[in-house]
């Protein structure tokens, strides 16, 4: 009797670690992506589309998740600029979202635009808006939206400059969740 209900025991052991291993492969465990913190450059206003002074301000950003954070003065908003450098021939996409103020009451809001350098005949070079976000916040609220993602077909090569503007009121800094896939 003690032989039997020792197969009997190994044979539940067993099956139990194929079931097991079987729901692990079907649902694998996810492990959040690690989250690269900085916080931007600001500019409390911006009106110069130079390329030159664009890559003096950008900080310089790859594929993958990033949280930055935008020091603004209490009653205005700020700009900050990343570069972006399309390592290969894709569409990628652009997402913000977890968009909040240092003040957890706080509304904050603000949009992105991505521009590209293009050159004139003459041989100066400027930039251009050549997508945009519309509004992201805090919470689904009027025309915000609390995530937001615009997608671009890009080929190796091609630098992007992605402007951030936000802003909330009585607030001394916005921090919002950036991705690029």
């Amino acid at each position: 009797m003690g032989k039997v209900l020792k197969n009997i025991m190994l044979k539940f052991l067993s099956l139990t670690l194929v079931f097991i291993l079987t729901a692990t492969m079907v649902n694998p465990i996810t492990v959040e992506a690690k989250v690269k913190k900085k916080a931007l450059k600001s500019l409390q206003s911006f009106s110069n589309d130079d390329p030159v002074f664009l890559d003096s301000v950008a900080y310089k950003v790859g594929r993958g998740h990033y949280r930055f954070k935008i020091n603004k003065r209490t009653s205005s908003g700020a700009y900050a600029f990343i570069k972006f450098m399309a390592p290969a021939d894709k569409d990628y996409s652009f997402t913000v979202n977890n968009v909040h103020a240092n003040k957890k009451k706080n509304y904050a809001n603000g949009y992105f635009n991505i521009l590209q350098k293009f050159q004139q005949t003459d041989g100066i070079a400027y930039t251009n808006t050549i997508a945009y976000s519309n509004i992201f916040g805090t919470r689904n609220y009027a025309l915000s939206r609390k995530k937001r993602r615009v997608v671009l077909s890009c080929h190796r090569g091609n630098v992007f400059y992605i402007e951030f503007y936000v802003s909330s009121n009585k607030s001394k800094y916005v921090q919002l969740d950036f991705t690029i896939k």
